[in-house]
């Protein structure tokens, strides 16, 4: 391709030759010139040729095109270096020429504007200061405050109105004293303002749930009170509470944890799901009539639908069904009942023999039963027949097909309603393998636990501060108010401030813990406040209020105004101060700081209102808590800790480092697992209002005592004696005490005679091999001495079996005496 060039560039000559006076002008072409400004550059022919009528002018970058024309204007990317060509073609004369330039651009971004903003904030209660970053000479600050407010300078101080996030963003300028060029940049970030420490409260809640009683846990860094949502409309209060459901489903339940101040809380909600309840039991009895005809009777709890299996190859339904076998001989029967809903079943099968002729009858002439009326339970009681007696109880309200069935001979029955009832008594012979059923009507009459009809409250608003006031007085009675905006409150009187004006429905809950009872009472309020007004020219006289601080004592006073619809409240920190009608008001703070007070003018005649804020500083030390110390001891897993030198005003706290805490001087805490922990202590001083807080690390590095204790309680009898079985593990050594002033030191005593009945509470402790720890459990126990059991079939007098009637289980306790026992079932086997 050079080659060729050359060429025609040898033939271009010799025509230029014979041109004459025109080829050498065109040698004398001097090229192109330019001027640059950042990245922007002018480019210009410097040769009039360019400007000829059959001229093409073409400015090429790096050997590509980008402008036409003896003039022209060029912006390139980036700072650097180029290869800049102009090339004039004459489309005439058919001539061309190029001329090209090495040309270099800055970026003004690049060499001048080199900004970059920052800033930071510190503040103290509602006042914040700034501090720019960047230092740049001859740059200019100006700022965004975020609450509609702006200022300027490196360094500024502004005041917020109230608490809150803010979106503060500084704006930096500068020129360029050399090329002139301005440029500026902007950086935003969010800003917390708060009065007092953080509210970094945490928490969290377990629950376990059992036919519908959940059993709820809340755990918490510093939480003090715990107020309950269970999600069906009722509420409670209390680290660890219960709660029984009324029936199945899925609900949002939220616990809401603040600490001792109430200025800070946490809310922690969690699905809790109730499933409907499978608890049906079911058992069956039955009597080999005529022939190879057998006649059934199923029994069920918590069902109510009956199918049967006959161990034939054929089925049935029905609660009592009659079976013709086709021949005598064994079977195995199984009944299946299944709950109202069909959703849950049991199943229960035996084994009969058909044909087998029966030599005893029965006689049921002295069968009956008792009853006692002991509010709110059902008191029944069958005449005792015999060993061979199964015993089966039916209730049912009168005018209903609910029938709820019982198992024994005696029956404590809670009733949850007064009325009308039929009882029947089924008795079962097993041995004999007959029946019979004894009914009665009985009508139950029981005081109502609970009369609500004074119980109620009075609702009180002042602008958008409502307070409740319960006006029923009674023993056992605790309060909580729902105020229709999401939050709750406790007490027998409570206020609150909504946010904004509207109608919302109040409702309170009275809970009576001695009769274990509850109502719901409800009242709409609408709360609306009157609109601002010029109060300066309504009350021309009115000027301002003056503060005082002494120590952490702060007081406000009101300059006289002459108008008798007046009224003031007072603020310091969002709160007001109660109305007494004095023009003063006076408030003790916990800790040093800016504190902002408020002073509210209400005019109740025309429902005007202004608010005016000062801020006030507090700086005052009237504590001193530099001998304030403890001490802990530990031993194995357990920490006991004492603290010392605090006079009677302080309170006490300790946190242990694992979630948990107590609060007297003197206390002591077992931690569950091996590790390093903060033990820290807490004084506060409720006269001067101020505490300190001392720390300091423990290590647990032990086994749990081996010998672990805990017994079973086998059974009572109605002689007033309590069986026991020891089943502890690793202990070596014994020591029983139950609950009477007596003492045991074997390892099973077996049983125990109380001398009277009663509620008794037996423990057991045990220790290791070397007596170097020790665990207790304990169990508590109700004996009543109100028959003697007895057993037709046994005559020895040291013989005692119990419990009698007996269920899944019975014992036989024989004492010396030795001899052949015979044990028959149901059915007589």
């Amino acid at each position: 391709m050079k080659k060729l060039y050359n060429i025609v560039l040898a033939f271009l000559l010799l025509t230029a030759s014979s041109l004459g006076q025109k080829a050498v002008a065109q040698n004398n072409y001097t090229g192109f010139e330019y001027s640059a400004t950042c990245l922007k550059v002018g480019l210009w022919v410097t040769d009039k040729r360019g400007f000829d009528s059959c001229a093409q002018t073409k400015f090429t970058v790096n050997g590509s095109v980008v402008a036409t024309g003896p003039q022209a204007t060029y912006t390139f990317p980036s700072a650097g270096t180029y290869t800049v060509c102009v090339k004039i073609i004459n489309t005439c004369k058919k001539w061309d020429t190029q001329v090209c330039k090495s040309i270099t651009v800055k970026s003004c971004d690049s060499n001048s504007c080199k900004l970059n903003p920052e800033f930071s904030a510190k503040n103290d209660c509602l006042k914040a200061k700034f501090l720019a970053g960047g230092n740049v000479s001859g740059a200019t600050y100006s700022w965004s405050f975020g609450d509609g407010s702006s200022g300027t300078g490196k360094d500024p101080a502004h005041t917020y109105y109230k608490a809150g996030t803010y979106k503060v963003c500084l704006t930096m300028s500068w020129k360029d004293p050399n090329t002139n060029v301005a440029c500026k940049k902007t950086v935003c970030r969010e800003i917390k303002i708060s009065c007092g420490q953080p509210c970094n409260i945490r928490g969290d809640f377990k629950f376990t749930a059992h036919a519908g009683l959940v059993k709820f846990e809340a755990s918490s860094n510093n939480g003090y009170y715990y107020d309950w949502s269970f999600g069906d409309g009722t509420y409670g209060y209390g680290r660890d509470i219960k709660h029984q459901y009324k029936k199945p489903g899925t609900y949002n339940v939220c616990v809401k944890i603040t600490d001792k101040s109430k200025k800070c809380s946490v809310t922690i909600c969690k699905k809790v799901v109730i499933e409907e309840p499978c608890n049906v039991k079911a058992t069956f009895a039955f009597l080999n009539t005529t022939g190879n005809t057998v006649k059934f009777a199923g029994i069920a709890f918590g069902g109510n639908y009956f199918v049967w299996s006959f161990g034939d190859g054929t089925s049935g339904v029905g609660t009592n069904p009659s079976h013709t076998y086709t021949k005598p001989g064994k079977y195995v029967v199984c009944l299946t009942v299944y709950s109202k809903n069909k959703k849950c079943k049991t199943t229960v099968c035996k084994t009969i023999e058909v044909g087998k002729p029966d030599n005893k009858p029965c006689n049921f002439a002295g069968a009956s039963f008792g009853y006692s009326i002991a509010c709110p339970k059902l008191v029944l009681e069958a005449k005792n027949l015999g060993g061979c007696i199964n015993y089966g109880w039916a209730i049912t309200p009168a005018g209903t097909n609910n029938v709820t069935t019982y198992y024994g001979r005696v029956q404590y029955i809670p009733i949850n309603a007064n009325g009308v009832y039929k009882v029947c008594l089924k008795l079962y012979d097993s041995c004999n393998r007959c029946d019979t059923q004894i009914c009665k009507t009985i009508e139950v009459k029981c005081a109502e636990k609970c009369n609500w009809s004074q119980a109620g409250f009075t609702v009180k608003t002042d602008c958008k501060k409502v307070t409740v006031v319960g006006n029923y007085f009674k023993n056992c009675l605790s309060f909580g108010y729902s105020w229709g905006d999401g939050t709750y409150s406790t007490g027998k009187v409570a206020d609150h401030e909504y946010a904004k004006n509207g109608t919302y429905t109040i409702c309170m809950k009275v809970i009576d813990s001695c009769n274990n009872c509850d109502t719901i009472i409800c009242k709409k309020v609408t709360v609306e406040c009157a609109d601002k007004c010029n109060w300066k020219a309504k009350y021309p006289n009115f000027t301002s209020f003056t503060t005082s601080v002494n120590c952490r004592t702060i007081s406000a006073a009101l300059n006289t105004i002459s108008a008798g619809c007046i009224r003031q409240y007072y603020y310091i920190g969002g709160v007001a101060a109660t109305y007494d009608g004095k023009l003063y008001h006076s408030w003790n703070v916990e800790k040093n700081g800016t504190y902002v007070i408020c002073l509210k003018m209400i005019d109740t005649c025309t429902g005007c209102d202004t608010t005016i804020c000062k801020e006030v500083v507090v700086n005052c030390n009237p504590c001193d808590m530099s001998k304030a110390s403890f001490t802990y001891k530990i031993d194995c897993n357990k920490v006991t800790v004492e603290g010392y030198n605090m006079g009677g005003c302080n309170i006490y706290g300790f946190a242990w480092g694992d979630n948990s805490a107590s609060y007297n001087r003197v206390a002591d805490h077992r931690y569950t697992k091996n590790g390093t922990y903060t033990l820290c202590y807490k004084v506060y001083d409720t006269c001067n209002k101020c505490d300190t807080t001392i720390c300091k690390t423990i290590k647990i590095d032990c086994q749990p005592c081996k010998a672990t204790a805990s017994f079973t309680l086998d059974s009572t009898s109605t002689s007033g004696k309590a069986y026991v079985t020891n089943t502890s593990t690793g202990a070596y050594h014994y020591a029983w005490d139950f609950g009477d002033s007596t003492f045991a030191y074997s390892k099973n005593p077996g049983n125990h005679a109380y001398a009277s009945s009663g509620t008794y509470t037996i423990c057991l402790t045990v220790w290791d091999s070397a007596k170097t720890c020790s665990t207790k459990f304990c169990k508590t126990i109700k004996i009543v001495k109100s028959r003697t059991a007895s057993v037709s079939s046994v005559s020895n007098t040291n013989i005692n079996v119990y419990p009698n009637p007996a269920g899944d289980y019975f014992n036989i306790y024989t004492g010396n005496s030795t001899g052949t026992y015979t044990i028959v079932n149901l059915q007589g086997k």
